[in-house]
């Protein structure tokens, strides 16, 4: 009788210890889950982050070739790039729309 007991004992410990490891190993899953999320998360901001300084950093070169064609060299091809350009830059910030919505007039 008593081994009997013993066996269910062990037999229950060993369940147990089971049932802690696959909570572990479930838990282990989901932190590396989270992980992974916060990972592609953390990605996706640098990449909006980078594309968004891109943006200012074409603008004020755009704004300074702008004033430039205002103040003197008032040549029409100067102005012509200008406008091909902000056509670009609007072309490129508004059609992935869904993954940044943005544009060029928002950062203006």
């Amino acid at each position: 009788m008593m081994m009997m007991m013993m066996m269910m004992m062990m037999m229950m410990m060993m369940m147990m210890m089971m049932m802690m490891m696959m909570m572990m190993m479930m838990m282990m899953m989901m932190m590396m889950m989270m992980m992974m999320m916060m990972m592609m998360m953390m990605m996706m901001m640098m990449m909006m982050m980078m594309i968004r300084m891109m943006i200012i950093m074409i603008r004020r070169s755009i704004y300074n070739l702008s004033k430039s064609a205002e103040n003197g060299y008032d040549d029409h091809f100067k102005i012509l790039v200008v406008n091909i350009l902000m056509t670009a830059i609007n072309l490129y910030v508004n059609a992935p729309g869904m993954i940044y919505p943005i544009s060029v007039s928002d950062v203006l």
